[in-house]
């Protein structure tokens, strides 16, 4: 199922000519995009795009899926889940209509594993998620963070400093 949606991507991305990060071209610009698809993209007397483009429709797409493979038992997947939402975000920063319903939706998916995690690269990945998505979030996630993660943070710090202490002493 994850792998599908990541196997469609990959399709989709072909087709379009568009490579990941390292290739010629990236998915972290959308301005290519934009120009080629004029027709999905209005302007208002302010000059700021309305609508969204067919590579935003289709990432906001498998954001939505994404919330059911954040919490998979896999920590490979979980993992890799986490990043698809960072990616996510990063390209419909700035649509804000599309972008904050999304974080919303996998908010709570994001700091259970926040809570629960064991697999340290998962909790990497669950930290960079977070951050990606205050940084695209903007105020929208200030309060969510101070509620949500502050405490949670400091428990995992103190976790982290306890473990040191005990191997410390063991050695």
């Amino acid at each position: 199922p994850l792998e599908s949606l990541i196997d469609e991507l990959n399709q989709w991305r072909e087709e379009q000519h568009f490579s990941f990060e390292g290739e010629n071209s990236s998915l972290h610009s959308n301005d290519d995009v934009r120009d080629e698809e004029d027709d999905d993209e209005d302007e208002n007397e302010d000059g700021i795009q309305k609508g969204i483009s067919t590579l935003q429709k289709m990432t906001s797409n498998i954001l939505h899926h994404c919330q059911h493979y954040s919490m998979y038992r896999s920590a490979l997947v979980r993992r890799q889940t986490l990043e698809i939402l960072q990616a996510g975000f990063r390209i419909l920063h700035g649509y804000d209509e599309e972008l904050l319903p999304l974080i919303n939706l996998v908010w709570p998916s994001i700091i259970s594993n926040l809570k629960q995690e064991q697999n340290e690269s998962v909790l990497a990945a669950c930290f960079g998620t977070i951050d990606v998505a205050i940084d695209c979030g903007g105020k929208f996630m200030e309060s969510r963070f101070i509620d949500d993660v502050w405490e949670q943070t400091g428990k995992i710090l103190d976790s982290l400093i306890n473990v040191q202490k005990k191997s410390k002493l063991s050695a």
